[in-house]
Protein backbone atom coordinates (compact mmCIF):
# COMPACT_ATOMS: atom_id res chain seq x y z
CA UNK A 1 0.00 0.00 0.00
CA UNK A 2 3.36 2.26 0.31
CA UNK A 3 3.75 1.71 -3.37
CA UNK A 4 0.26 3.31 -4.45
CA UNK A 5 -1.11 -0.46 -4.52
CA UNK A 6 -4.65 -0.82 -3.52
CA UNK A 7 -5.27 -4.40 -5.34
CA UNK A 8 -3.40 -7.33 -4.67
CA UNK A 9 -3.22 -10.80 -4.83
CA UNK A 10 -0.84 -13.61 -3.96
CA UNK A 11 0.44 -15.49 -1.45
CA UNK A 12 0.48 -12.81 1.01
CA UNK A 13 -3.35 -12.49 1.01
CA UNK A 14 -3.92 -16.19 0.98
CA UNK A 15 -2.28 -19.65 -0.50
CA UNK A 16 -4.06 -21.33 -3.52
CA UNK A 17 -7.18 -22.79 -2.74
CA UNK A 18 -10.22 -24.88 -4.37
CA UNK A 19 -12.94 -22.58 -5.64
CA UNK A 20 -15.09 -24.35 -3.16
CA UNK A 21 -13.27 -22.96 0.07
CA UNK A 22 -13.39 -19.16 -1.54
CA UNK A 23 -16.99 -18.04 -0.25
CA UNK A 24 -16.20 -19.31 3.79
CA UNK A 25 -12.06 -17.67 3.07
CA UNK A 26 -13.58 -14.07 2.06
CA UNK A 27 -16.19 -14.67 4.86
CA UNK A 28 -13.58 -15.22 7.36
CA UNK A 29 -10.94 -12.78 5.86
CA UNK A 30 -9.40 -10.08 7.83
CA UNK A 31 -6.69 -7.94 6.51
CA UNK A 32 -3.69 -7.00 8.08
CA UNK A 33 -4.45 -3.94 10.67
CA UNK A 34 -1.07 -2.58 9.77
CA UNK A 35 -2.57 -1.84 5.85
CA UNK A 36 -5.27 0.64 7.14
CA UNK A 37 -2.00 2.89 8.59
CA UNK A 38 -0.99 3.34 4.78
CA UNK A 39 -4.52 3.10 2.86
CA UNK A 40 -5.33 6.38 2.82
CA UNK A 41 -1.43 8.00 2.25
CA UNK A 42 -1.20 9.00 -1.15
CA UNK A 43 3.21 9.16 -1.36
CA UNK A 44 5.04 12.06 -3.47
CA UNK A 45 7.02 10.43 -6.22
CA UNK A 46 9.66 12.22 -4.65
CA UNK A 47 9.04 9.98 -1.80
CA UNK A 48 9.15 6.59 -3.66
CA UNK A 49 13.27 6.30 -3.03
CA UNK A 50 12.52 5.94 0.98
CA UNK A 51 10.19 3.10 0.24
CA UNK A 52 12.50 1.31 -1.89
CA UNK A 53 15.47 1.62 -0.01
CA UNK A 54 13.64 -0.26 2.63
CA UNK A 55 13.74 -3.11 0.56
CA UNK A 56 17.46 -2.67 -1.02
CA UNK A 57 18.59 -3.22 2.47
CA UNK A 58 16.55 -6.47 3.27
CA UNK A 59 17.62 -7.53 0.39
CA UNK A 60 21.16 -7.10 1.26
CA UNK A 61 20.80 -8.87 4.70
CA UNK A 62 19.27 -11.54 2.59
CA UNK A 63 22.40 -11.87 0.61
CA UNK A 64 24.42 -12.13 3.09
CA UNK A 65 22.47 -14.87 5.27
CA UNK A 66 22.03 -16.77 2.16
CA UNK A 67 25.79 -16.82 1.90
CA UNK A 68 26.38 -18.39 4.82
CA UNK A 69 24.51 -21.52 3.46
CA UNK A 70 26.29 -21.70 0.37
CA UNK A 71 24.36 -19.57 -2.05
CA UNK A 72 26.67 -16.74 -3.81
CA UNK A 73 26.98 -13.11 -2.16
CA UNK A 74 26.53 -11.04 -4.83
CA UNK A 75 28.30 -8.04 -3.51
CA UNK A 76 31.51 -6.89 -4.06
CA UNK A 77 33.67 -6.10 -1.57
CA UNK A 78 32.86 -2.37 -0.65
CA UNK A 79 29.19 -3.20 -1.21
CA UNK A 80 29.72 -5.62 2.14
CA UNK A 81 32.21 -3.51 3.82
CA UNK A 82 31.48 0.15 3.02
CA UNK A 83 28.17 1.50 4.99
CA UNK A 84 28.19 4.33 1.87
CA UNK A 85 28.36 1.48 -1.25
CA UNK A 86 25.55 -0.30 -0.51
CA UNK A 87 22.00 0.60 -2.65
CA UNK A 88 20.54 1.56 0.69
CA UNK A 89 23.84 3.75 1.89
CA UNK A 90 23.70 5.42 -0.92
CA UNK A 91 20.43 6.55 -1.06
CA UNK A 92 20.52 7.51 2.93
CA UNK A 93 23.73 9.62 1.63
CA UNK A 94 22.05 10.99 -1.45
CA UNK A 95 18.69 11.34 -1.59
CA UNK A 96 17.55 10.45 1.83
CA UNK A 97 19.86 12.93 3.35
CA UNK A 98 18.74 15.83 0.84
CA UNK A 99 15.11 15.13 1.40
CA UNK A 100 15.21 13.89 5.09
CA UNK A 101 18.37 15.06 6.73
CA UNK A 102 16.71 17.32 9.39
CA UNK A 103 14.25 14.23 10.40
CA UNK A 104 15.41 13.19 13.83
CA UNK A 105 14.01 9.11 12.83
CA UNK A 106 16.53 9.80 9.50
CA UNK A 107 19.57 10.40 11.75
CA UNK A 108 18.60 7.81 13.80
CA UNK A 109 19.46 5.30 11.16
CA UNK A 110 22.97 5.92 10.75
CA UNK A 111 24.65 4.17 13.69
CA UNK A 112 22.96 0.84 13.24
CA UNK A 113 23.70 0.87 9.74
CA UNK A 114 27.15 1.03 10.46
CA UNK A 115 26.81 -1.71 12.66
CA UNK A 116 25.26 -3.64 10.07
CA UNK A 117 27.91 -3.11 7.74
CA UNK A 118 30.69 -4.83 10.55
CA UNK A 119 28.41 -7.38 11.25
CA UNK A 120 27.72 -8.77 7.50
CA UNK A 121 31.86 -8.78 7.00
CA UNK A 122 32.33 -10.44 10.22
CA UNK A 123 29.66 -13.31 9.14
CA UNK A 124 31.56 -13.64 5.48
CA UNK A 125 34.95 -13.97 7.52
CA UNK A 126 32.95 -16.94 10.22
CA UNK A 127 31.47 -18.67 6.92
CA UNK A 128 35.42 -18.44 4.56
CA UNK A 129 36.97 -19.78 7.55
CA UNK A 130 34.57 -22.86 8.12
CA UNK A 131 32.76 -21.69 11.33
CA UNK A 132 29.56 -21.69 10.22
CA UNK A 133 27.72 -22.53 13.78
CA UNK A 134 29.67 -18.79 14.76
CA UNK A 135 28.25 -17.46 11.37
CA UNK A 136 25.15 -18.36 12.20
CA UNK A 137 25.36 -16.54 15.26
CA UNK A 138 26.27 -13.56 13.83
CA UNK A 139 23.65 -13.68 11.59
CA UNK A 140 21.03 -13.94 14.38
CA UNK A 141 22.69 -10.25 15.20
CA UNK A 142 22.30 -9.20 11.96
CA UNK A 143 18.83 -9.93 11.49
CA UNK A 144 18.30 -7.96 14.78
CA UNK A 145 20.13 -4.80 12.68
CA UNK A 146 17.94 -5.45 9.80
CA UNK A 147 14.69 -5.39 12.28
CA UNK A 148 16.00 -2.49 13.66
CA UNK A 149 16.18 -0.40 10.40
CA UNK A 150 13.05 -1.59 9.44
CA UNK A 151 11.64 0.14 12.25
CA UNK A 152 13.43 3.20 12.12
CA UNK A 153 12.66 3.61 8.51
CA UNK A 154 8.79 2.75 9.16
CA UNK A 155 8.98 5.57 11.62
CA UNK A 156 10.20 7.97 9.33
CA UNK A 157 7.70 7.01 6.64
CA UNK A 158 5.12 7.76 9.05
CA UNK A 159 6.63 10.86 9.77
CA UNK A 160 6.79 11.64 6.04
CA UNK A 161 3.49 10.42 5.44
CA UNK A 162 1.72 12.27 8.29
CA UNK A 163 3.16 15.55 6.41
CA UNK A 164 1.44 14.42 3.24
CA UNK A 165 -2.09 14.36 4.69
CA UNK A 166 -1.73 17.59 6.24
Amino acid sequence: MRLGCDRAQGYGIARPMPATDVPAWVAAYRPDPSWRLWAETRWDLADMPLLIAQRDHMHWVNRVVKAVDGEALLLTEAELTDHHQCRYGRWYDDQGKARYGHLREYAELDAIHVRVHQVGPEIIRCRDAGDLDAARAKCRDLLALRDQIVQKLTALQHTVARTLRT
